[in-house]
């Protein structure tokens, strides 16, 4: 039942976040992710990113699913916190 209401949870924050369109300044990091994102899902995987690519390639991959950048920033960092919330508390058992 608690693996139930867990996953639950899970499910409901990650579909939240689909409709949370973060503010992004120009001082974060989110910029530079998002133009990365767009040269991703422009030119595939010939695009060169000079930094670490999985992050952007996510946000690319949500894109193609057909969610703004917008919200898929959003999703991609909650599903991100949650997946290692889960190996954090995994460990701890």
């Amino acid at each position: 039942m608690q693996k139930l209401l867990a996953t639950a949870a899970v499910v409901v924050v990650l579909v939240l976040a689909v409709f949370v369109t973060p503010t992004i300044s120009p001082r974060q990091d989110a910029p530079m992710y998002l133009a990365a994102a767009g040269g991703f899902a422009a030119g595939g995987l010939a695009h060169w990113y000079p930094r670490e690519p999985v992050y952007p390639l996510f946000l690319a991959a949500a894109e193609r699913l057909g969610l703004p950048l917008g919200s898929a920033l959003a999703l991609v960092q909650n599903a991100l916190f949650m997946a290692g919330l889960y190996f954090f508390l995994r460990s701890m058992c």
